[in-house]
């Protein structure tokens, strides 16, 4: 495992020299990311996509995972970015916070009703849904609800968003997920939001290892991702 990170830099290497000795003016190669699926599904394929349509020759390989798989793998130079909801506080990586996130607890429309009638106690009696330990919406979460004075019955995890959101409206439980993720179904009313706890946010941002030689791609494309999301705060 020690050993690992180099043999992903000297993979590294191999690319990023192929890349300078390629003859054509446009860049190519392959970019590596990794992050939440959540993220990637809401905020990600725009940016990427305007990216491709500008370097046509560039490739990406997307890593979907949670917070301590998307911190290994920028750590052991297994891929070029990381995106994550929070700073992982980490001398030898450089955070870029891109956006602030809203988190929402979700429920059913049936939960939602028990919930208007009985109050807060009723949660007592229901399932959390999340990610899984290693993802900061389940942290989140039940830091909110223990202030709240609720146990939590149970909790189940669930490895995607959708499977996630379908969960919910059968009435399995309830969720924190951030608003963009539930927005559609919000707003259709397939399912309801939670008047728990309003003003959770996360922020999101992207993180590369200090010690990464980053090729010509991913160096345009992090210049990219950057103004991508900078201009999103100057329209807002």
């Amino acid at each position: 495992m020690k050993l690992s990170k180099f043999a992903y830099q000297f993979v590294q290497l191999g690319l990023s020299v192929e890349e300078a000795m390629n003859e054509s003016n446009q860049p190519q190669g392959m970019v590596r990311l990794s992050m939440h699926e959540s993220f990637f599904v809401t905020r990600m394929s725009p940016p990427v996509q305007q990216f491709k349509n500008n370097f046509p020759k560039v490739k990406f390989r997307v890593e979907p995972g949670f917070d301590h798989f998307i911190i290994d793998q920028v750590l052991q130079h297994a891929v070029d970015f990381g995106f994550l909801p929070r700073n992982p506080q980490r001398d030898d990586f450089h955070f870029h916070p891109l956006i602030e996130e809203e988190l929402v607890f979700i429920g059913s429309n049936a939960l939602t009703e028990k919930f208007e009638s009985k109050g807060l106690s009723i949660l007592n009696e229901e399932t959390v849904l999340s990610f899984g330990n290693s993802c900061l919406y389940h942290t989140h979460a039940h830091q909110v609800l223990k202030e709240a004075g609720i146990e939590g019955n149970s909790a189940i995890q669930i490895p995607s968003i959708e499977m996630l959101k379908q969960a919910v409206k059968c009435g399995m439980g309830f969720a924190l997920i951030p608003v963009i993720a539930a927005k559609k179904e919000l707003e259709n009313g397939e399912i309801k939001a939670l008047p728990l706890r309003p003003g959770i946010f996360s922020s999101h941002g992207l993180v590369v290892n200090k010690d990464r030689e980053l090729s010509l791609p991913a160096t345009l494309f992090k210049s990219h991702i950057l103004e991508y999301f900078s201009s999103l705060k100057q329209i807002v």
